[in-house]
């Protein structure tokens, strides 16, 4: 993602267009992004949050939590015995997660994996192959 998306979501959310969002609405942002943000990092960021401050925090945030974001919002279709995930399930979430791929863009991620007999690709694989 650049910039000028990251600035089109905040002046998305920012509906009053003051420059800044408050914290209720900067957690709303951050969740838009598939990220979590604590109170605690909330609270270091002050009352306002403006476009400056969110853009240096959510590619710090995406930076540091990339894989395990991922890996939190897949655990439940991981399955424990084979590492696989089901191609149909995947390709939906893929499609609704944070920057929601479009149908072409899911298609063209996935034609990259390996996809077993069974619908399911490896997880490992995927891993390695996001990195």
């Amino acid at each position: 993602m650049d910039e000028e998306e990251f600035k089109q979501s905040f002046d998305l959310f920012d509906k009053n267009e003051k420059g800044y969002l408050d914290k209720a609405t900067t957690k709303e942002l951050f969740n838009s992004f598939g990220l979590i943000i604590s109170d605690n990092e909330l609270d270091q960021i002050g009352e306002q949050m403006t476009y400056d401050v969110f853009l240096n925090n959510i590619k710090q945030k995406m930076k540091n939590s990339k894989d395990d974001n991922i890996e939190k919002y897949f655990e439940g279709l991981i399955s424990k015995k084979t590492g696989n995930l089901p191609l149909k399930k995947f390709k939906k979430l893929l499609m609704n997660f944070g920057l929601k791929f479009s149908e072409k863009e899911t298609d063209d991620l996935l034609s990259e994996f390996r996809v077993d007999e069974d619908g399911n690709v490896n997880w490992k694989e995927f891993c390695r192959a996001m990195k």
